[in-house]
């Protein structure tokens, strides 16, 4: 398998660091809102009791540990990277639920209404008693700006693949030309014998 990197890869590279860059504004310029703390693992663990906010499953000291972000940190929901948006998880949970709305994810993975009510109710208060608020950062119209830049970086990587094709096109031919053909080629030197 590759580890090259793919535009599709720079493009959520991009987004990340666009909302990583807004998250720490956001808090800088509203103190209520909380940076993601040192030990954001343990304390989100501490919060929720090591249980997984997802599925209400113990969260054991065997268990792979994961933050998550409760709003996904992409292009399509643009969920901040701020300690109310950080939960704990397992590494399978957090690769199940992946970019799914967390309130979806849980009423696919809950017993009943209750259960996922309870589960969707504990995340909310988290998110609020952490300064997370929604409705505040739809009202900054983030997700607009971050989909308009994604856009514009889409723009200009397809257009740098265009070139970058051509490019290759042009050092393969130049390539070409430079090999020797079969009518051309240089004689081998000749042995110690020969002279």
């Amino acid at each position: 398998m590759s580890s090259e990197k793919r535009p599709g890869d720079v493009k959520n590279d991009f987004v990340r660091w666009l909302l990583t860059a807004i998250s720490n504004q956001v808090s800088k310029s509203n103190k209520s809102i909380l940076r993601p703390k040192k030990n954001q693992k343990e304390y989100a663990l501490n919060e929720f009791g090591n249980i997984c906010p997802y599925t209400g499953n113990r969260l054991g000291p065997d268990e792979k540990i994961e933050l998550d972000h409760i709003i996904p940190s992409n292009v399509e929901y643009c969920g901040l990277h701020l300690c109310g948006n950080l939960v704990a998880t397992s590494r399978d949970t957090n690769n199940d639920k992946k970019s799914q709305n967390y309130q979806d994810y849980i009423k696919s993975h809950s017993r009943n209404t209750q259960d996922s009510t309870c589960r969707i109710n504990n995340i909310q208060a988290y998110m609020k008693k952490n300064g997370y608020d929604e409705a505040l950062f739809k009202s900054l119209r983030i997700k607009e700006f971050v989909k308009k830049e994604h856009d514009k970086l889409t723009s200009c990587l397809n257009e740098i693949e265009r070139d970058l094709k051509e490019k290759l096109n042009t050092i393969d031919e130049q390539l070409k030309q430079l090999q020797p053909n079969s009518k051309s080629q240089v004689p081998p030197p000749k042995s110690k014998k020969q002279i």
